[in-house]
This record gives C-alpha cells, structure tokens and sequence, in this order.
C-alpha cells in the first residue's frame, strides 16, 4: 500500500505541475499578444496545441491512473469505460510527438521556402497541421481499445467480485509483444 500512495504522491505532483505550467504558457500567449495587439503566430497556435494535449495528459493520463491506482484491485466502471480510459491516457502521449513534427515542419517552411510560406494563408496551416497530428495521435492509440479489458479476478467478501483492468491478450504468448508495441 505505501508503494501504490508514493505511486499516487508522485504522479499528483507531477500533475499539478503540469497543469500548471501549460496553464502558465497559455496565458503568457495571450496576454503577450494581448498587449502587443497582434494575431497568435502560427507556431504559437501549434503550442497551444501542444499545451492543451500536455494538460490532456495531466488529467486524462495521470488523472484516471491515480483513480486506478487509489482503487485497485477494484474496477467499478464497465468493460467499455475501462478501454475507453486507456484510448484517452494514449492519446495526448501520441498528440505530443506528432504536434512537435508539426511545429518542425512550420518551422521548415518558414526558414526554407520563405516566400511561398508567406504568400499561402500561413494562419490556417497550423490548423491543418494540428488537426493531422490529432488524427494520426487518434488512429495509434484505436488499439488499446482492443488490448485492455475488465477482468474479474476472484471474490472478496459476501460474493462480491473484484474487477481489473488488465491486457486483453494475458493468457496470449503475444503478450510481451503487445506490451511492448501497444503499451503504455
């Protein structure tokens, strides 16, 4: 028990301190551009993209796995909301990455094709760009709604039945594998 309440120490703090910090560069963007009068540049509106996956990531991710961890061995909500929890903990993990190639990818555009990033409508790009990334983030993370399931492991008391949530593969010899390439 006192490992699982480090566990959930750590991952609180970790938490609100990114809640906090993403909160923080929000703000610093709008209030810069607020006082400065100007449009949020396109590799602003791709950080706040980036922002609001990492404050995705604090309360979907490490939210719901705190609430894991504080009721294990018990998993009170139904087979669905158990994968649909795990789809939404690797989502913003998989945003992150391909909203950092977005941002390069910008970033590239404006450095080496200086004229034709300035003629196209450079403000609506990073929309397309960050709706990509939030695609190919969504079509990685479909598998674990096929690899994680509720399992009920035995009974505790008067019949009640003590519920996980586990790999969908545990008797599988592919287990390690799935683990390894799907798994958090």
């Amino acid at each position: 028990m006192t490992s699982i309440l480090s566990t959930v120490i750590r991952m609180s703090l970790i938490m609100a301190f990114a809640i906090f910090g993403n909160l923080f560069l929000i703000f610093v963007i709008y209030k810069g551009n607020k006082i400065s009068r100007s449009k949020i540049s396109p590799v602003q509106l791709l950080i706040l993209h980036t922002c609001f996956a990492d404050l995705l990531f604090a309360l979907l991710s490490l939210g719901s796995e705190i609430g894991i961890l504080l009721t294990f061995p018990h998993f009170y909500a139904s087979d669905l909301v158990c994968r649909l929890v795990r789809y939404l903990q690797v989502l913003p993990l998989y945003a992150s990455p391909f909203l950092m190639v977005a941002i390069s990818i910008d970033r590239y555009q404006a450095i080496c094709r200086p004229l034709v990033h300035y003629t196209s409508d450079r403000f609506r790009r990073p929309n397309y760009f960050g709706l990509t990334a939030w695609l190919f983030a969504s079509i990685c993370s479909v598998p674990q709604l096929f690899i994680w399931q509720k399992m009920s492991i035995g009974k505790i008391g008067n019949n009640t039945t003590t519920s996980i949530v586990e790999w969908n593969f545990a008797e599988n010899d592919r287990k390690e594998q799935c683990r390894s390439i799907y798994g958090i």
